[in-house]
């Protein structure tokens, strides 16, 4: 994305024309004013994908400063179908509908919870992972076709 930004801001004569930009799972990648002083030629050609609980994305932190994202968003959930937008409170149930089936088990070990949760959440950012939403959705649409 960075690449595209700056071939978009500083064109030089016999650039290629960018088509689009596709991301999956990439982290905030600058504050406010980068994301306000990308030309909208850019902005509207870009599309960042993510994968349910994939942790990256959510780096680094807005509490660390002024980060954002760019482009149009969509999302995998935790059965690989691809959303358009999700709410707050989607993305909240999502994430806590397990931990709260845990809640009322007295032989909890939370720290292995934890740890579980930490590792599902680097495991949603690995491309494979990607790779089989996509796949899902070329199959989905070839049933569809075959009808």
């Amino acid at each position: 994305m960075l690449a595209a930004y700056r071939l978009a801001c500083d064109p030089a004569k016999g650039q290629p024309t960018i088509g689009g930009v596709y991301t999956f799972g990439q982290p905030r990648t600058g504050n406010a004013e980068f994301a306000a002083r990308c030309p909208v030629e850019l902005a509207q050609r870009i599309f960042r994908y993510v994968n349910a609980s994939d942790i990256v994305p959510l780096v680094p932190p807005t509490h660390l400063g002024d980060y954002a994202h760019l482009g149009h968003f969509r999302y995998f959930d935790g059965t690989g179908r691809l959303h358009h937008e999700r709410t707050l409170w989607e993305r909240i149930a999502e994430r806590l509908t397990p931990a709260i089936a845990e809640i009322g088990n007295p032989s909890s070990d939370w720290r292995e919870i934890a740890m579980r949760h930490a590792r599902e959440r680097i495991e949603h950012h690995s491309m494979s992972r990607y790779i089989e939403c996509l796949e899902r959705i070329d199959a989905v649409r070839a049933l569809r076709n075959a009808t």
